[in-house]
């Protein structure tokens, strides 16, 4: 078995990798509270991660995509088990594919890849606010 990276040069961090990825990355604790945010979901958001540290990962997803974040977040930090959805806000023309994966220790990791829709070209047209897809 080959040794992890992360252990054959302790100067990496995980934080390290999750700074460097295009998708944006932030934990919840077991109240939904956002504990740690990368650049790129504070760049998706329009904030700092002073700004979203403390905040209920719902209620700053809302501001994002509208009123459904909430119950699709609860939902699925509810069942424990990993699940994708995405979802379209008109409000700020922002698809996201949103995948929560539980951790251990009562947090939850929130992965946010932004993606552009079109009416050609492989993708759909933009869905009106509260249409969602889901895979549980």
């Amino acid at each position: 078995m080959q040794p992890h990276l992360l252990d054959r040069d302790t100067s990496i961090t995980a934080q390290d990798i999750l700074e460097t990825i295009a998708d944006g990355c932030c934990v919840v604790d077991h109240e939904s509270r956002i504990v740690y945010v990368n650049q790129r979901a504070c760049e998706m958001g329009r904030g700092t991660p002073e700004a979203f540290i403390g905040q209920v990962c719902w209620k700053v997803l809302a501001q994002m995509t509208g009123p459904d974040a909430e119950k699709l977040l609860r939902g699925a930090i509810e069942i424990g088990s990993r699940v994708e959805y995405e979802i379209f806000s008109p409000d700020t023309a922002l698809s996201l594919w949103v995948r929560v994966c539980p951790m251990s220790g009562g947090l939850t990791a929130l992965l946010l890849a932004r993606y552009f829709r079109t009416k050609e070209g492989g993708g759909s047209a933009p869905r009106e606010r509260g249409e969602v897809s889901a895979r549980f």
